[in-house]
């Protein structure tokens, strides 16, 4: 496996819908109305639905990794973190990246352990508006268990 510290993926487009709020938040079991309802969002000060904080995760189904198209083993989600600038409403559009932030090799006591540090950004008009930082966690198999 080869992984670097600094590669990054192609930029790619991501656009929030007010669907896509919904169904996440009846997903985490997320009842705040500030997630469903137009309404009571705009008495908050917010143009349209506002995202539960953890939505960008759905994001990464937009990017294409090639340092983790070569992993076979499963992979461990580790810690996650977000950071916002400007909260996430239905009808937004990001422009987005993930780059590899940190890698660590560890051996374990039956096999290697990886480490791997993302972040997830997304811009509008070339504005940072959040950051997510996610910790994947994967072990190299070795011959005997590829299949």
């Amino acid at each position: 496996m080869h992984f670097k510290t600094g590669m990054v993926s192609d930029s790619f487009t991501v656009k929030v819908d007010r669907q896509d709020i919904q169904n996440f938040a009846r997903s985490i079991k997320n009842r705040n109305q500030l997630h469903y309802d137009l309404e009571t969002a705009k008495k908050a000060g917010f143009p349209d639905i506002i995202a539960p904080p953890t939505l960008p995760i759905l994001f990464w189904q937009n990017a294409k990794l090639d340092w983790l198209e070569q992993v076979e083993a499963p992979l461990i989600h580790g810690e996650q973190k977000f950071t916002y600038i400007k909260r996430i409403v239905a009808g937004d559009i990001y422009k987005c990246r993930i780059f590899l932030k940190d890698v660590m090799k560890k051996q374990g006591s039956t096999s290697v352990i990886w480490i791997l540090k993302h972040v997830l950004e997304g811009y509008q008009n070339e504005r940072l508006c959040f950051t997510s930082e996610t910790t994947l966690i994967l072990r190299e198999l070795d011959e005997n268990e590829v299949e």
